[in-house]
């Protein structure tokens, strides 16, 4: 019985430990991350969008994490001697970009979490587009730009044969995952999003309207009848 007992233990601390591998490993690769090299310093940038997945009209902006790596698991924010980088707000900008349009977004520090910013926008197509992060870090000048992958989270880390050697003028030493363009807003609706005439009527109060018209109506009338 006892024994049965601690069986049944560990296979539960299994399962849970499995769970938890997969959390993370899904959360790991649900934003880019590069390991770009600025003025002989590696930094660790994590990037992606707020409220995930982007739908248009909805509120969303730049996720961006930014760390100076452990040497021993660089691509890893988690990793022990990873280190959160401060204050950037104030010396980074973001820029989006679609197509030929682009527009600055202020860069805030996102409250209680170290090295973590994000900017607010409400997407107004389902285009692709980029994030350029811009401005200074470390005292360096540095301008690199992130763009979205249609085909979402793409979760395997890239090798020294597939990932881009360089973002901008600046050396990649790491690469993995990625963050998903906008979707259409019909993609999501629930139920369907095409409404009945009787729900148009009952949303916008337009039997009492029409009743109301009848019997004003059936008044005029009877009284043209009595004359």
């Amino acid at each position: 019985m006892i024994l049965n007992r601690q069986i049944l233990f560990g296979q539960r601390i299994l399962f849970v430990a499995a769970a938890l591998f997969f959390v993370n490993a899904s959360f790991a690769f649900a934003h880019e991350r590069e390991v770009i090299n600025v003025g002989g310093t590696d930094y660790l940038f994590v990037v992606g969008s707020l409220n995930e997945p982007v739908v248009v009209g909805d509120k969303t902006g730049i996720d961006l994490r930014v760390y100076i790596p452990d040497p021993k698991d660089i691509g890893n924010s988690s990793a022990t001697n990873t280190k959160p980088v401060l204050g950037l707000e104030k010396t980074l900008k973001i820029e989006n970009i679609s197509g030929s349009k682009s527009k600055e977004f202020p860069l805030e520090a996102s409250w209680g979490k170290e090295g973590s910013y994000q900017t607010v926008f409400y997407p107004s197509s389902a285009d692709d587009f980029s994030y350029r992060i811009f401005g200074t870090i470390g005292g360096k000048n540095i301008d690199i730009t992130f763009t979205c992958n249609e085909a979402g989270h793409v979760m395997a880390a890239m090798t020294t044969d597939t990932m881009q050697m360089n973002n901008g003028n600046f050396p990649v030493k790491f690469q993995a995952g990625s963050f998903g363009c906008p979707k259409d807003k019909a993609e999501y609706m629930f139920p369907s999003s095409t409404t009945s005439w009787t729900s148009i009527i009952m949303n916008n109060n337009l039997f009492g309207i029409i009743a109301l018209v009848l019997v004003l109506g059936f008044i005029v009338q009877n009284k043209k009848t009595r004359k």
